[in-house]
């Protein structure tokens, strides 16, 4: 005689498995599971639980917690792949301890098969014969539960069944324990007053809508997904139901409603989804963030310093700092190539905020078409090709600064947007009617002069007056050209690092060209004029001889004027003839040097010297 234990589980009818859940592993499998998987003993057992179910491998998690959490679960949304089919399966589980070991036994069962399985037995409940009297329809749902109990108990199904008048004529154990009411308690009660009494919402259902009442009134199966009964507690219960007719000699006598409990798996569900929702901001903003920090790499100030010590730049560090200690909008003025960026990162680094990244925008690399929805963002449909949320710079750069450059270019239409976020920190999405708060603070530069846009019409005054609430003046390279033998070197030793080239050096004189040089382009200016004579040096001395800085007056005159009316002071003029003296001796390199420098100038070769 066979064993019980082998009845149960090598010789049941039912695909199982005895799976150890922390490794990972079948410890055992009947075969059934072994003709249900189209598998052998041995590659069913060596295959990974998570690679049996890989289709459905996050639902297989939550399924698996659960099922350690409350010892015994069930679920029909996990999937498997069998001869190139997708199929769903229902799989009921319960915790077990085998030698100490705690194990799950997995019971699963093609859920389309099911379900025709189902409709035969509730086609067969139809038949039944001697069903008048209320009495009978109570035993047809006590017959039911004979019949059907060993898939009941293995499914954790609710069953109750009702008359063609919603009174309520059999209750079984597990939808006692789910609606908390007994048996006795449910028995002969009308389904409305107890279960149906309300909907969520606190309104009273119409019954002759309600699906269970059209089940016997229509004689049509209803499969409900999401419902709600009502509990003994009062609260609401999210429930998943079959309702069938009962018939007797074509005669519907009532329903039977087989249900389960799905709240918590509407929560859980509902967490998913939140989850899932946060995680995929999340990983657009890492996205966008990783982006920018790719651009921070290639460029070129991210190796910069603030290089010098005049009077001019040590005025601008004390501004940096004093702005550094404050959340104030700053506006940066000043010529191109005098390093306003570079202010603003200073500004950043040195502020409560440097733990984030620091946004920089050019506005006037951006078209003026999509500026609204590169700044603010858009949400899915809310333009042409816009399959998907988009956060803008300004979302990004939540918590942390966002540097507008060149910000006169920003469109006129636009510039109210932006004066609502430095008002109230609020702005709204392209495409949104929500309200979306920010803390960001607000740095901006620009190289033309913003009251003369604004009197032109093309700036809001405003927002200039929003915007400058801490000026800094960035200085040209002109006025701090004690600074040129620092910013020089800086740039000697960055490139030949860069370039792993020989060291370079510049003797006195051709500092003090630089130096006499006016620098329309200014640092940057500077800095491209010293590479530019690096590529072409011959020696490890950079004379500038060879040069062309086209915008330098002629070597043999003088710096012309553009009025004869001009008066030159005392200071300018020497430093002309400073500048003429020098680009002379220049051009004059042998020994007699001094004296055709003197013959050039008509001066006496002593006061040359």
């Amino acid at each position: 005689m066979k064993s019980l234990n082998k009845m149960a589980f090598v010789d049941s009818a039912m695909p199982q498995l005895l799976v150890d859940p922390k490794l990972n592993m079948i410890i055992s499998a009947n075969q059934e599971a072994y003709t249900f998987f189209g598998l052998d003993i041995l590659s069913l057992c060596d295959t990974l639980v998570s690679n049996l179910f890989s289709l459905s491998y996050p639902q297989l998690l939550a399924f698996t917690d659960e099922v350690l959490d409350t010892k015994k679960a069930w679920s029909d949304e996990i999937y498997i792949s069998r001869v190139s089919q997708y199929i769903r399966v229902k799989v009921t589980a319960k915790t077990v301890k085998i030698v100490g070991q705690e194990l799950i036994h997995f019971c699963i069962q093609c859920a389309e098969v099911l379900s025709q399985s189902r409709d035969i037995v509730q086609a067969h409940l139809h038949n039944h014969s001697g069903l008048s009297r209320w009495g009978q329809v109570a035993k047809i749902g006590q017959q039911f539960e004979r019949d059907n109990k060993l898939i009941l108990d293995a499914s954790n199904e609710g069953v109750f069944a009702v008359d063609v008048n919603g009174l309520i004529t059999f209750v079984r154990p597990a939808a006692e324990h789910v609606l908390g009411y007994s048996a006795k308690e449910l028995t002969g009660k009308n389904i409305h007053s107890f279960i149906l009494r309300k909907n969520c919402d606190g309104n009273g259902d119409v019954i002759q809508n309600h699906p269970i009442y059209q089940t016997f009134r229509g004689g049509v199966i209803h499969n409900i997904d999401n419902d709600i009964f009502w509990g003994k507690s009062g609260k609401p219960v999210n429930v998943k139901y079959t309702s069938t007719p009962m018939k007797n000699d074509d005669k519907i006598v009532g329903a039977v409603v087989i249900f389960r409990a799905v709240t918590k798996k509407i929560k859980e569900h509902k967490k998913l989804l939140a989850t899932l929702k946060k995680a995929k901001h999340q990983k657009h903003r890492l996205e966008l963030e990783n982006s920018y920090l790719q651009e921070e790499l290639r460029s070129k100030f991210n190796n910069y310093q603030i290089v010098g010590k005049s009077l001019p730049i040590q005025k601008v560090i004390k501004q940096i700092e004093w702005a550094a200690l404050t959340g104030a909008t700053v506006l940066i003025t000043g010529e191109p190539g005098t390093s306003k960026e570079l202010i603003a990162r200073a500004i950043h680094d040195l502020s409560q905020r440097n733990h984030c990244l620091f946004i920089r925008v050019n506005c006037a690399a951006i078209h003026a078409e999509s500026f609204e929805s590169e700044f603010f963002g858009h949400v899915k449909g809310a333009l042409s090709g816009a399959v998907s949320d988009h956060t803008g710079y300004l979302e990004l750069a939540n918590e942390s600064t966002i540097f507008l450059d060149k910000v006169s270019e920003i469109p006129l239409k636009l510039q109210g947007k932006l004066l609502r976020v430095l008002q109230q920190q609020q702005f709204s999405r392209v495409g949104e009617s929500r309200i979306r708060q920010v803390n960001v603070r607000v740095i901006a530069s620009t190289s033309c002069c913003l009251i003369k846009q604004v009197e032109a019409g093309n700036f809001r005054e405003d927002l200039y007056f929003r915007l400058n609430v801490f000026p800094i003046k960035s200085v040209p390279l002109r006025k701090r050209v004690d600074d040129i033998p620092l910013l020089t070197q800086h740039f000697l030793d960055r490139m030949s690092a860069v370039n792993n080239t020989r060291k370079f050096k510049i003797p006195v004189y051709a500092l003090d060209m630089l130096k006499e040089y006016h620098w329309p382009g200014n640092i940057q200016e500077l800095e491209n004029i010293i590479q530019r004579q690096m590529i072409l040096s011959e020696d490890d001395t950079l004379h500038f001889a060879d040069l062309n800085i086209e915008a330098q007056p002629p070597a043999n005159t003088l710096v012309s004027f553009s009025s004869p009316d001009v008066v030159i002071i005392d200071g300018e003029l020497k430093q002309n003839v400073k500048h003429n003296m020098l680009t002379v001796l220049q051009h004059s390199h042998d020994k007699d040097g001094a004296s055709r420098a003197a013959r050039r100038k008509t001066n006496h070769p002593c006061v040359t010297y």
